[in-house]
């Protein structure tokens, strides 16, 4: 119990180093903004980690050619070409109520 406590204590102080540098009204008081706000950053840095290293390793464990990168850049938006027209039209063609909010 010792350690929690201790654990406790640090945070404390820290709140309220944070609390005297950016002020009492600052969203990095908030626990939910900041929850939200490192999520964020995380999902940011691994589509921006994977963007960069999927073609990478494309081009220097599978020796691809540039026909093999414009096949690897652009099936990403296959699945709105093909599902997104049916959907579209089966959504239109439908009367439901409810098909129409479910699929909003």
């Amino acid at each position: 119990m010792p350690k929690l406590e201790r654990f406790r204590d640090r945070l404390q102080r820290i709140r309220a180093k944070i609390d005297s540098m950016v002020g009492p009204r600052s969203l990095s008081r908030h626990l939910d903004f900041l929850k939200l706000w490192s999520a964020e950053t995380f999902s940011v840095f691994g589509v921006q980690f994977s963007s960069l290293a999927i073609p990478l390793i494309a081009v220097k464990t599978l020796k691809a050619d540039s026909f093999e990168m414009g096949r690897l850049g652009a099936l990403p938006t296959v699945p709105f070409l093909v599902f997104g027209l049916f959907v579209g039209v089966w959504a239109d063609r439908s009367r439901s109520r409810e098909k129409r909010r479910a699929l909003s």
